[in-house]
């Protein structure tokens, strides 16, 4: 008997010893990724789960969230943005992919990144939560206990119809009955959590979207027709009031008659479905003048863009400054006050003049 009880021993130590020494395998947890790594308003972001873990799914009530800010090429990080998308704004491709809109979705907080310019980017990360199906939930906390068997007792005979689920509807298939009693039963105890996956992402925006345009007057500034939208520019007017008689306090006539200096901002993004309803009416930019190492010299802002309506191009939405009150370059400071009706940025003579979001 001792010589059996000691063979056991030998066994158990064995087992033991083989249960310590066996490491269980480490499977990869999976995580969010976001391509394409750049584009404006209007770009389709799909978002990829990787690996594709066993007994994960992205399903019909899998929504996604997008947090983060938009890194400027000058100055400091916008406060944080989130982006929550849901229902109609999200579309799930399968079980391992969904897609989303940059514009689209609710946005709090949002950074104005429509206008972008020397390739600024929105950093931050993608969130998707996938709720659980948690059979024998009938208060619907993702637990399963006594408050369930209450919830069926509480709501018996109720009829939420097929497809349709409610309070006490344990087995989720409509109606509270002796079903639910049964679903309770089996799952007892149970705990369910969300599915939620991570990724971070960088999106670098459109460089490309700004245009320029020269106010027309049709019948001379002053005149009975109303200004319009001119002609597109490729190189944009600086009024040299230097080289005026008056030289830094110019008249409001001088000012008047450089109707080529006359200059409307406009930006253009990406049209499609989804950004046709996103949209907003206005976005609030900034004219900014940097010098050819960078530095700024001027910002002017809030300049407020209005959707030209209607779209000028199938592709395309634009946002336009307006002929009403033109933006003047200028190479000497100018007090607006004095200008009414104007809206002046000192610029160098060498340099660019870009459209920016909002610096706040």
């Amino acid at each position: 008997m001792r010589r059996a009880n000691f063979a056991s021993f030998h066994l158990l130590i064995a087992a033991l010893a083989f249960v310590c020494f066996c490491q269980p395998e480490v499977t990869a947890q999976p995580s969010v990724v976001a391509s394409p790594s750049s584009g404006g308003l209007g770009t389709v972001v799909t978002l990829s789960v990787t690996p594709q873990t066993p007994g994960f799914g992205l399903r019909a009530n899998t929504t996604a969230r997008w947090v983060g800010v938009y890194d400027p090429p000058i100055g400091s990080n916008t406060a944080q943005f989130t982006a929550d998308y849901a229902g109609v704004n999200i579309v799930i491709v399968d079980s391992w992919t969904a897609r989303v809109l940059i514009g689209g979705g609710t946005i709090s907080n949002a950074p104005n990144v429509e206008a972008v310019w020397g390739g600024g980017s929105l950093v931050g990360a993608f969130t998707l939560t996938t709720p659980p199906v948690c059979l024998g939930d009938a208060t619907f906390d993702n637990s399963v206990n006594f408050a369930d068997i209450t919830s069926v007792n509480t709501n018996w005979g109720a009829n939420y119809g097929p497809g349709n689920t409610g309070p006490g509807d344990a087995n989720r298939d409509g109606s509270v009955n002796f079903a639910d009693i049964t679903s309770v039963l089996e799952n007892w105890g149970a705990a369910c959590a969300s599915t939620v996956v991570q990724g971070s992402s960088t999106i670098g925006l459109d460089t490309n979207a700004e245009d320029w345009y020269r106010v027309h007057y049709p019948s001379g500034y002053g005149g009975l027709s109303s200004p319009q939208l001119g002609r597109l520019l490729t190189t944009l007017p600086l009024l040299r009031l230097l080289l005026l008689p008056s030289g830094a306090n110019p008249t409001l006539s001088q000012i008047q008659a450089a109707v080529g200096a006359h200059l409307v901002a406009a930006v253009s993004v990406a049209s499609n479905s989804q950004s046709l309803v996103a949209a907003p009416s206005t976005i609030s930019v900034d004219i900014v003048s940097v010098t050819t190492a960078g530095a700024e010299v001027a910002r002017l802002g809030p300049v407020i863009l209005t959707r030209v309506v209607p779209d000028p191009s199938p592709n395309l939405l634009m946002y336009s400054s307006g002929v009403t009150v033109p933006i003047v370059l200028v190479d000497t400071p100018l007090n607006p006050a004095t200008y009414p009706g104007f809206r002046f940025l000192l610029s160098p003579l060498s340099g660019v003049v870009r459209v920016a979001p909002r610096s706040n």
